[in-house]
């Protein structure tokens, strides 16, 4: 997720495509059947966003599914509890 983030920020669409490309594969591998109902649509919510970030090169478009995949990405981390890092959100 930081490395799309981190593409975007630098415009650079290519390399965002590629990161969400990597986050499609790991958000598959979230055990869903440990989630909430809720969890799990925030879950699906990311995988979709990511995906449409994954088949575009308009930078644009990218920031804009990015937002969704923002907003799910938190509720995950908030579900899952992480405790290895701490996580920010910025606004």
């Amino acid at each position: 997720y930081y490395q799309v983030k981190d593409a975007l920020v630098s415009t650079d669409a290519p390399k965002a495509k590629q990161r969400a490309a990597t986050l499609v594969a790991a958000l598959g591998k979230v055990e869903a059947a440990k989630l909430s109902a809720v969890d799990k649509k925030a879950l699906s919510t990311a995988k979709l966003k990511a995906t449409a970030i994954t088949k575009t090169t308009d930078v644009a478009v990218q920031r804009e599914q990015f937002e969704g995949l923002s907003t799910s990405m938190i509720a995950l981390a908030k579900a899952t509890k992480q405790e290895a890092a701490p996580a920010y959100v910025q606004f």
